[in-house]
């Protein structure tokens, strides 16, 4: 998949982040005024959402995925970040949904690390009240 396509199909996929108010559902682009009460509410105003799922975009068996997401987590969690669970959807089902992390108060050079160091092409960041935005890794 060349950079043009890679980056239309991050445009045409759904985040959605399983928050305790019910799920919010991002699309690069579009402000979301549901994610701007959460971060509200949790006291930060940057985010990033990242997968540890097909690293360079190539499809892992899902076991291989679950693992790699596994230790996202705990990675994560030990860099002190609060975080809820999520997933992309892809508009057209070419790809099986990947799940993902909502990473709350993490800045962009954190969070393009991380999606470096799990071989991901692209990872989607924010800050409140913008929309969210696609960064390359």
């Amino acid at each position: 998949m060349n950079h043009d396509q890679l980056a239309h199909a991050y445009f045409r996929t759904t985040y959605i982040v399983e928050a305790p108010a019910g799920p919010i559902r991002l699309r690069i682009g579009e402000r979301n005024g549901a994610l701007d009460d959460l971060l509200a509410g949790s006291g930060v105003r940057e985010w990033a959402f990242i997968t540890a799922w097909n690293p360079g975009s190539f499809k892992l068996p899902p076991a291989e995925n679950a693992r790699n997401n596994a230790d996202l987590e705990m990675r994560i969690g030990k860099g002190g970040y609060r975080f809820l669970p999520g997933e992309g959807v892809g508009d057209d089902g070419a790809w099986a949904p990947e799940r993902s992390f909502l990473v709350l108060g993490i800045d962009q050079a954190k969070a393009l690390a991380l999606g470096r160091f799990y071989r991901q092409r692209a990872i989607v960041v924010g800050t409140a009240g913008e929309p969210p935005e696609l960064i390359f890794c």
